[in-house]
């Protein structure tokens, strides 16, 4: 598989596979593009929290948390 991964996670699992199969079946080109659009979207959160941190907005920061930690569960 594919994947794309950060390098400090190369060596952990990261997906609960077993999760994403429920949804998708053994469909791997299905799990591929799932998991690489959550990574897309979680590295623009991540960026967004950060900004969010450093203006001070915490609302804010407690929004994009939230959103992250769903997508996360969404993925396993």
């Amino acid at each position: 598989m594919g994947l794309i991964t950060s390098s400090c996670a190369q060596n952990h699992k990261i997906f609960d596979e077993a999760h994403i199969e429920r949804y998708l079946g053994a469909d791997e080109d299905a799990k591929q593009e799932i998991l690489n659009l959550f990574l897309e979207q979680a590295e623009k959160l991540k960026l967004s929290l950060i900004s969010s941190l450093e203006l001070k907005n915490f609302e804010q920061t407690r929004f994009i948390a939230h959103k992250l930690k769903s997508s996360c569960s969404s993925v396993g």
